[in-house]
């Protein structure tokens, strides 16, 4: 049952997670920056001189990721609860 109330939540939630995007990348190339720049090694960004931006794009990317996260688990959390409740 639990399985099934995550899947439901974390389909329902797609246009939560299309305004986040929009919100933190404002396109798919900003994605695509801020996954490149996850990819590079610190000392080349260091040699480089980009170190704060891409630790800025790679903060980016992890904020997005664990916000979506934590609405689907507060969600999963009061809609298990309400079922417990009720049922």
């Amino acid at each position: 049952m639990e399985k099934i109330i995550l899947l439901i939540l974390i389909i329902v939630n797609i246009p939560i997670y299309k305004y986040l995007f929009k919100k933190f990348f404002n396109n798919m190339s900003g994605f695509y920056e801020c996954f490149i720049s996850s990819d590079n090694p610190a000392w080349l960004s260091i040699r480089n001189g980009d170190y704060l931006n891409e630790w800025f794009s790679q903060m980016k990317l992890f904020a997005f990721g664990g916000c979506c996260v934590v609405i689907v688990g507060i969600e999963y959390f009061i809609t298990t609860n309400v079922v417990d409740k009720f049922f």
